[in-house]
């Protein structure tokens, strides 16, 4: 099984870390397909993000408006579960990709919920997948997992490394 996750700290951008992955990847021509979270500048919600789907590009909407001073999650259920069902049609009818990277592993996933499914999906079509952990959300990926995902260093030479011995991608330096 071809299954790694990047181990990411308080603080650590992975989303930043993702996206430089996938610039260098696609340098080589490696198709990558799935998600990769963007944070808005938006000066009245500094948490505003969006998911952009891969390779289409298109963006879906994550935050839902709670409100100047809610203080809550604002992750948006139904448009999480929006982006899970175009990834997996993304999935079932484009040709294979070299590698399917979902941007994080969080609160939703470690739930059940959020892109579990389509990470199994992914899986068994005997893709490469990847994606980000917090360290507060480790047990659960273990547990999701069963142990059989490798756990990467948040380094970016790391990431490449693993992606060269799954078979995405020839050495990169």
């Amino acid at each position: 099984m071809k299954l790694a996750a990047i181990g990411y700290r308080k603080g650590e951008h992975a989303d930043t870390l993702l996206a430089d992955v996938v610039t260098a990847l696609r340098r080589q021509n490696v198709s990558v397909y799935g998600t990769l979270q963007h944070w808005l500048c938006i000066p009245d919600d500094p948490c505003a993000m969006a998911l952009e789907i891969l390779p289409t590009g298109e963006r879906f909407s994550l935050s839902q408006d709670l409100g100047r001073h809610a203080q809550s999650c604002r992750l948006d259920p139904a448009a999480l579960a929006l982006a899970a069902a175009r990834v997996r049609t993304i999935l079932s009818e484009h040709p294979r990709p070299d590698l399917v990277l979902f941007s994080k592993f969080g609160e939703m996933e470690a739930q059940g919920e959020g892109f579990c499914d389509e990470i199994v999906y992914a899986l068994d079509l005997g893709l490469p997948v990847l994606t980000a952990v917090a360290e507060v959300w480790l047990s659960a990926w273990q547990q999701f997992t069963g142990g059989f995902a490798e756990t990467l260093p948040f380094a970016f030479d790391a990431v490449l490394d693993w992606c060269h011995r799954a078979g995405v991608c020839a050495q990169v330096r």
